[in-house]
């Protein structure tokens, strides 16, 4: 059965997953793990062997969402509902936003960027343990939920255009878009560097690409606009094709910045471990069970 067809489906049957659901597709995520693990120096080769494990996982994190109603909660941030985003004087500790806002407002609210620093967190500790089963899994996951940071439209209340008539605009961009023109972007080998200072800059990293996915938004959403006018009401492939056009560079330099950020929290997590020779369990990659860790346990 045709991919688009399961997905149009699944939106069809649960209108309200349309939020979070598959950010990039599956190529798009599966493009930033790749390349991130690609841009390890040689000293972290017991990684970048394990490229197409952590590339094929990237999306498990969207086949639990039906296993888990949290996992909903975070793949996005509605940052209009802080001002502090606005003022620059955005929390780096989510118990600081859930101790003014309340944790039940700052869950329905989308935790995304606080996810990503408490499985960097996780990621230390089990490199620190030798668990590398569950270290593979982690890093699969940190590289998901960094590719659902680089999508402009899951920082915002108006994620689906419905607030700017542009409606369905998430489905166009991030998954029928990119399935037509993914093949045509380009990355960078960027090799990471070490954090200047390990308590700040991983959640300062974080926060500006936050910041750069959010500038996006109208951008996109002009250029959906202007590409709907020039294929005349339809959703076609012209007017994928002028879509495309106007947001192919911002959309490739967000994904860019998302794989470097990857590299660089997993690079450090390692340093900040000893940088010590990774020994993986008596087990092949490809034979590690997928479910070893889950976010709910973090």
């Amino acid at each position: 059965m045709n991919r688009r067809f399961i997905i149009l489906l699944i939106f069809c049957i649960f209108p309200g997953c349309n939020d979070v659901l598959f950010a990039w597709g599956t190529e798009g995520h599966r493009s930033i793990n790749l390349n991130g693990i690609r841009s390890l120096p040689i000293t972290m080769l017991r990684f970048r062997e394990a490229e197409y494990y952590i590339a094929d996982h990237a999306s498990d994190v969207d086949r639990r969402k039906n296993r888990s109603t949290e996992e909903t909660f975070r793949q996005f941030i509605k940052l209009e509902r802080y001002l502090e985003f606005f003022n620059r004087t955005m929390p780096k500790n989510v118990l600081d936003l859930q101790k003014k806002y309340g944790e039940e407002t700052v869950r329905q609210n989308g935790y995304l960027p606080y996810l990503i620093f408490q499985l960097y967190d996780s990621l230390q500790r089990c490199m620190k343990a030798k668990n590398w089963e569950t270290t593979l899994s982690v890093v699969s996951d940190l590289g998901h939920y960094i590719g659902d940071l680089t999508m402009p439209l899951n920082t915002t209340i108006n994620y689906d255009g419905q607030l700017t008539n542009n409606n369905g605009i998430k489905w166009r961009y991030e998954i029928e878009m990119m399935d037509r023109f993914y093949y045509q972007m380009n990355f960078n080998k960027i090799e990471p560097a070490a954090f200047a200072s390990a308590a700040n800059d991983p959640m300062n990293q974080i926060f500006a690409l936050m910041g750069r996915s959010y500038s996006r938004i109208p951008l996109i959403l002009r250029a959906d606009t202007a590409a709907l006018r020039i294929a005349k009401g339809k959703y076609n492939v012209k007017y994928y094709s002028a879509l495309w056009k106007e947001v192919s560079k911002p959309t490739t330099e967000l994904m860019q910045e998302g794989t470097n950020l990857f590299a660089n929290l997993v690079y450090n997590a390692w340093l900040n471990s000893g940088g010590i020779k990774i020994v993986w369990q008596d087990e092949k990659v490809s034979q590690i069970n997928e479910d070893v860790i889950n976010p709910e346990h973090l």
